[in-house]
């Protein structure tokens, strides 16, 4: 599993945390301009039986949503919470670059 850096809520004592940009350093400044952070936290279960909890750091409701690599899934920066591994992370500007620096949201 990969989760944004302070997402995890609790984990059992089976599980190896280890945390990277997530893709090297671009990866991580393109997440980092577009609002979230520069690093992604990575919980591989050592053993069996395991548990991971996330939780997202304002109210609301956290929605399971199924990606089976044929869709994309675009959404407001700070939406993403947790992912398998094999889910790809990646940035979009809906705007010109110039409008996401010098103001706009």
């Amino acid at each position: 599993m990969k989760n944004e850096t302070g997402a995890m809520s609790f984990m059992t004592f089976g599980m190896k945390m280890e945390t990277n940009t997530g893709g090297g350093l671009l990866k991580g400044l393109g997440r980092a301009l577009s609002g979230d952070s520069l690093f992604l936290n990575f919980f591989t279960a050592e053993s069996n039986n395991q548990q991971i909890g996330f939780s997202a750091r304002t109210p609301g409701k956290i929605l399971p949503i199924k990606l089976d690599g044929s869709n994309t899934l675009i959404g407001p920066k700070s939406a993403f919470l947790a992912a398998e591994n094999s889910a790809e992370l990646d940035i979009f500007f809906k705007n010109k670059l110039g409008t996401e620096i010098f103001g706009g949201e």
